[in-house]
């Protein structure tokens, strides 16, 4: 992290966009390891542990776990020390409870979250986007998704039918890929239905 990159952050933050945070950013700077330099970055007073451990964190509303994959030890472990931060996941560290998973706004219209234990897993993700006002185009699953107004492709390790929810109400939807066929429709109008096919993409056009 350098000065410019900061800049770059605080403009962000200005215009009311929601920033993600993984980890430690900021913990580095020129001059080394800069815990000051990090809380300016996520915007949240934080503090770190020097010792390594497998992370994790438990979602408090939950009560699930996302935890960091293998028996891997990380460290430093950082937590948030931020009274005015929403605290959205704790981890357990010899007798104490650290924050390792939070959220605060920003003063912009926006927020800063932070995710100090690596991995925010996808039901995490979607109530972060959902929060933020991203259109949630399919709902649980491991799909991928690629959109813009006019196209949606879809790629699936296994074979789903899938319900595609889009931002707003069309005339109709019209697969191209892999074959061509106009797809159903949801009584709404705001949503279509395909079937993704095992290791294969669709691609659906948009008709509004």
């Amino acid at each position: 992290m350098n000065k410019a990159k900061l800049k770059t952050v605080e403009r962000l933050r200005k215009a009311g966009k929601t920033l993600v945070w993984i980890y430690a950013p900021g913990s580095q700077s020129p001059d080394g390891f800069d815990l000051s330099q990090m809380a300016r970055t996520v915007n949240m007073k934080v503090g770190a542990v020097m010792e390594k451990c497998h992370l994790s964190t438990t979602i408090s509303k939950k009560s699930r776990e996302m935890a960091f994959p293998g028996e891997w030890k990380v460290g430093p472990v950082f937590h948030v020390d931020d009274p005015k931060a929403e605290i959205l996941g704790t981890m357990k560290w010899r007798e104490k409870e650290l924050v390792t998973f939070a959220a605060k706004p920003s003063g912009f219209g926006g927020k800063d979250i932070l995710c100090t234990s690596i991995l925010i897993d996808r039901f995490a993700w979607t109530d972060l986007l959902k929060d933020a006002g991203v259109h949630i185009y399919l709902k649980g699953g491991q799909e991928s998704v690629l959109a813009n107004r006019d196209y949606v492709a879809l790629t699936a390790a296994k074979e789903r039918e899938c319900r595609v929810a889009v931002p707003e109400k069309i005339k109709g939807a019209l697969q191209l890929l892999p074959e061509e066929k106009p797809l159903r429709l949801s009584r709404t109008k705001d949503a279509f239905y395909c079937t993704v096919p095992e290791g294969g993409t669709v691609l659906v056009r948009i008709r509004r």
